[in-house]
């Protein structure tokens, strides 16, 4: 979905349209790291989920 000027967002929609486009991204590279057979602990790292 693109941003356009036309569109009259309150500051609430543009925070949830950004956490959905951030969590997309995120479940983008899961995918693909499981594609990849990258360990689970190694991406959990990259994602700063893991102590």
């Amino acid at each position: 979905m693109k941003w356009t000027k036309e569109d009259a967002m309150t500051l609430g929609d543009v925070v949830r349209r950004i956490r959905n486009e951030y969590l997309g991204s995120i479940v983008c590279y899961v995918y693909q790291q499981a594609l990849e057979n990258r360990p689970l602990l190694k991406v959990l790292k990259t994602l700063c989920l893991t102590a």
